[in-house]
C-alpha cells in the first residue's frame, strides 16, 4: 500500500481509494450521490499518490523500450511523452503507462501503484546483454495534478509556464517534472497538469494550496466521475490483465506502422479481422448502476458493468464489457432498467 504524502492535511475521516481490491492511498471522503460535481472551468487539484515511475536509461534504453513497448519509441523525441502498453507474447496486455522521453537515453514510464511491480518484472527479465539501467523511483517522485484551462492555473510552487497535451519538461531544481496530458471531458474539454516531484515538495505546495493559496482539492468520489463519464478505463477494474488492447479502448496507445515488438503479431492479426467479440463501452442509464451488474439483450447475456458513478439523482454514467456491442443500441438490466450504449 502507498499512502499520500499529503496525508496530513487532509480532513478528519480519511477514506481509503481502492484500486482492483487493493488500498493504493488515501484521499478524503466526500459523498455518492453525485449532487456535489464542480464547476469544471475553474481548476481543482488532485492527488496522484498512486501514481509509478521507473526510469530505464542508457545508450541502449531507446532500442530496447522500442520492442518492448507499443509506441513508437524510435522517434519520441526529448521533451515529448506518449501513451503506450506493455504486452506480453500472446498481445494480452500486462501494463498501460505513458512513456516519456526526458533525455535522447533517458525515459521515464509513468504508470500506476497496482501496475508498478508486473511492469518491473516484465520489462527487466528481456534485459540480458542490453545497456541500460532500468530502476523504480517509488521514493524519488510523487505526484499532484492540476485539472483546468491553461489561462486559470497558477498558484504557489507551479512553474510559470504551461507545457502543451504531450509535452514534459524537466524542472531546473532536476529532480522534478512538469507534464500535460488531455482529458477527454465530454461537458469542458480541458488539459490535466501533471506535477512530478520529491514528496517533500509535493507535500509542502499542496500545504499552501490547501490553505486557499492555490487550486482547491477536489475530493476522490469526483475524480472518479469525471474519468467514468469521460470513458477513461481503470486497470483492474475496466481493464483486465490478459486482455487486448482493442478490446480494452486502447488502440491510440498502439503505433501500428513502428515494425516489431513484443505482441505485435496478435495485435496485427486482430487488427487484420476488424473486429473483436467483446469490447469496453460506455454506457448511461436512468436507474443506479453497479460495477458487476449484469446486462442484457433480449433474454440473452450482453455484459457487464465494470464502473459506475451518478451524475444527477437521475442520471448514471458507466462503462460496461460488452459482447458484439453496438453504439446507439439498448440494453436492460436484469431489474428491466433500460441502458443506451454511447461508444
Amino acid at each position: 500500500m502507498r499512502i499520500s504524502p499529503c496525508l496530513e492535511l487532509w480532513p478528519a475521516g480519511e477514506r481509503g481509494l481502492y484500486r482492483g481490491g487493493e488500498l493504493i492511498w488515501q484521499l478524503p471522503d466526500a459523498p455518492t450521490n453525485g449532487t456535489q460535481s464542480s464547476d469544471r472551468k475553474l481548476p481543482v487539484f488532485w492527488d496522484w499518490s498512486w501514481r509509478a515511475v521507473l526510469r530505464a536509461q542508457g545508450p541502449d534504453a531507446r532500442k530496447w523500450l522500442h520492442g518492448m513497448l507499443t509506441a513508437n519509441v524510435r522517434d519520441l523525441k526529448p521533451g515529448l511523452h506518449a501513451p503506450a502498453l506493455a504486452l506480453n507474447a500472446r498481445g494480452h496486455m500486462i501494463a498501460t503507462l505513458q512513456l516519456a522521453c526526458i533525455a535522447a537515453d533517458t525515459f521515464l514510464l509513468l504508470t500506476e501503484e497496482t501496475q508498478r511491480f508486473s511492469l518491473y518484472a516484465q520489462l527487466r527479465r528481456y534485459i540480458i546483454r542490453e545497456k541500460v539501467e532500468f530502476c523504480d523511483l517509488e521514493e524519488k517522485l510523487c505526484a499532484l495534478a492540476i485539472a483546468g484551462h491553461s489561462e486559470n492555473i497558477n498558484g504557489p510552487g507551479l512553474p510559470d509556464f504551461r507545457p502543451k497535451p504531450g509535452e514534459i519538461f524537466t524542472l531546473p531544481d532536476q529532480s522534478s517534472y512538469w507534464a500535460c496530458h488531455s482529458w477527454p471531458d465530454p461537458d469542458c474539454p480541458r488539459q490535466i497538469y501533471e506535477w512530478l516531484a520529491p514528496p517533500p515538495m509535493i507535500l509542502e505546495t499542496a500545504r499552501q494550496w490547501t490553505t486557499g493559496a492555490g487550486p482547491r482539492l477536489e475530493p476522490a468520489i469526483l475524480q472518479e466521475q469525471r474519468r467514468i463519464e469521460a470513458g477513461v478505463p481503470l486497470w483492474q477494474a475496466d481493464i483486465q490483465e490478459r486482455m487486448l488492447p482493442q478490446e480494452a479502448r486502447q488502440t491510440a496507445a498502439v503505433d501500428f506502422h513502428k515494425g516489431c515488438y513484443l505482441g505485435q503479431e496478435i495485435v496485427e492479426r486482430i487488427r487484420a479481422r476488424g473486429q473483436v467479440h467483446r469490447g469496453l463501452f460506455r454506457i448511461r442509464s436512468r436507474q443506479a448502476l453497479r460495477a458487476g451488474d449484469s446486462l442484457l439483450r433480449g433474454q440473452d447475456s450482453a455484459g457487464e458493468v465494470t464502473s459506475a458513478t451518478a451524475l444527477r439523482a437521475d442520471l448514471w454514467a458507466a462503462m460496461a464489457i460488452l459482447r458484439h456491442g453496438e453504439p446507439g443500441e439498448t440494453l436492460t438490466t436484469i431489474t428491466g432498467g433500460s441502458v443506451t450504449v454511447l461508444d
